[in-house]
């Protein structure tokens, strides 16, 4: 069947971002090469991305003060709240704004695997924890409003909360990865045993995991099928979570500038009851 306009334009994308990453394998400096690389992918994420998002690279920050580690590239929705700090394409993120994250390596190994899947597990579960957070703790009123919403059913609950944990995602240009993941099986054992809170994994020319609610392996077969599979369902669930979390806040009123911004007695009084 014949590409239609829309496909044979992503192809000519991404075959340029091929193009680019190729022409810069020799240089002599790593570091050079792996800014150059984010470069690329936030260049090929642009193309998809609605202009509500916008993409960075930096540090992200909860109600808290806690910090992120070094991110490579968020997303985020400039609709909800923008960077605090924002120099060139670097900056400060609050996390009630990051839609999601992506880990640029240029070898993926499995110690670098492992060590994406660290900070994807610290940023879900200590920067964007709910107790972090005067508004989404289960002693706040939008939860109260959301159980109510929710018929007080666990699992909607659950669901509207876990809308304010970003996706996480892993872009590799060379390398193997773990080397289970190469197989359909295995991978999927694998990734169930050991990754928590990764939901892409793209390495080119060669396959893309994405967790569904179960892990599905898509193959390079051609035209750089695997690339276009991560950017088309990572893009599209961050609609999606854009929306429910738009909506969810829609439902009540949030003075986040005040809580980041002003140095408030009862701010800290409130974390040091509930932490």
């Amino acid at each position: 069947m014949e590409q239609t306009l829309i496909q044979r334009y992503s192809s000519s994308i991404i075959s340029c971002l091929l193009e680019k990453a190729a022409s810069i394998k020799k240089m002599k400096h790593s570091l050079s090469k792996g800014q150059f690389r984010e470069l690329f992918i936030t260049d090929l994420l642009k193309h998809f991305l609605p202009h509500q998002f916008d993409i960075g690279s930096g540090i992200i920050v909860n109600q808290k003060g806690e910090q992120s580690h070094q991110t490579d590239l968020v997303i985020y929705d400039k609709s909800i709240l923008p960077p605090f700090i924002s120099e060139s394409i670097s900056g400060v993120f609050p996390i009630e704004s990051v839609i999601a994250t992506i880990e640029v390596k240029s070898t993926c190994s499995k110690t670098e695997f492992m060590k994406v899947n660290e900070k994807a597990d610290n940023l879900n579960n200590v920067i964007a924890d709910g107790k972090k957070s005067m508004y989404f703790n289960e002693k706040s009123t939008l939860y109260s409003l959301t159980k109510s919403v929710c018929n007080s059913n666990d699992n909607k609950i659950k669901f509207y909360i876990h809308n304010f944990k970003p996706l996480n995602g892993i872009f590799a240009f060379y390398g193997y990865g773990p080397n289970d993941l190469s197989d359909s099986e295995l991978g999927k054992k694998y990734l169930n045993h050991k990754i928590k809170n990764i939901f892409g994994i793209c390495l080119l020319n060669k396959f893309c995991w994405m967790n569904l609610g179960n892990w599905c392996l898509n193959k390079n077969i051609s035209s750089h099928d695997e690339v276009k599979r991560f950017i088309a369902v990572f893009i599209d669930n961050i609609l999606t979570k854009a929306y429910f979390r738009n909506r969810l806040l829609s439902s009540h009123h949030f003075d986040f500038n005040s809580i980041y911004i002003r140095d408030q007695v009862g701010i800290v009084k409130f974390f040091e009851k509930y932490s």
